[in-house]
């Protein structure tokens, strides 16, 4: 089993990212709508768009239940992965969440999907289960994460001859400066 060690630093800068949220009221739940646009999107240390500038836009459905909430959502983006031909990234998530004080547990589910990938690499097209433990102090503007997802596709092969090991630990840390966010991250 090949072990890498990727080291991501992302940095939201006033130039290179802004985003837009909006929520509207249903029920007891929420209906969240997001969009954005990056200089650059990296995922696990892997550029997704070739250096580009990438929109995305996204939804989420929270509801709350019995102490929980309960979640659904889809997020697309621009993504040119590996094949030169440009396309998206689609992913569709389900999962809960839990608050204990200023520590939060979530347990999902996600797929990632690349309608625009050349077929033969249909092989990123992938799935994970994961759990994330977030630590956010009240009031302050900055958070602590850590993370672990488990592949979910059965050891698919990703390039010929190799064999997708996509689990993946990761920690992390976000400050918000008011206009913008920073993310920084490290994950094996």
């Amino acid at each position: 089993m090949n072990k890498k060690i990727i080291l991501s630093s992302f940095a939201s800068l006033l130039f290179l990212s802004q985003a837009a949220n909006s929520e509207i009221k249903v029920g007891q739940g929420s209906l969240t709508f997001n969009a954005s646009v990056a200089s650059q999107y990296i995922a696990r240390g892997v550029d997704q768009n070739k250096d580009s500038v990438t929109p995305s836009v996204g939804a989420d459905l929270t509801y709350p239940a019995g102490g929980f909430n309960l979640y659904v959502g889809a997020w697309v983006s621009g993504s040119d992965f590996n094949d030169g031909a440009g396309g998206q990234e689609r992913d569709v998530y389900l999962g809960v969440t839990k608050a204990i004080g200023i520590t939060t547990l979530d347990i999902g589910y996600i797929t990632y999907n690349y309608p625009g990938v050349n077929s033969n690499i249909k092989a990123v097209n992938n799935a994970e289960y994961y759990a994330k433990l977030t630590v956010a102090p009240e009031k302050q503007p900055y958070t602590f994460g850590i993370a672990y997802y488990q592949d979910d596709t059965g050891g698919v092969k990703a390039t010929a001859g190799n064999k997708a090991d996509r689990n993946y630990y990761e920690v992390n840390a976000t400050y918000d400066f008011g206009l913008v966010q920073s993310l920084i991250s490290y994950g094996v």
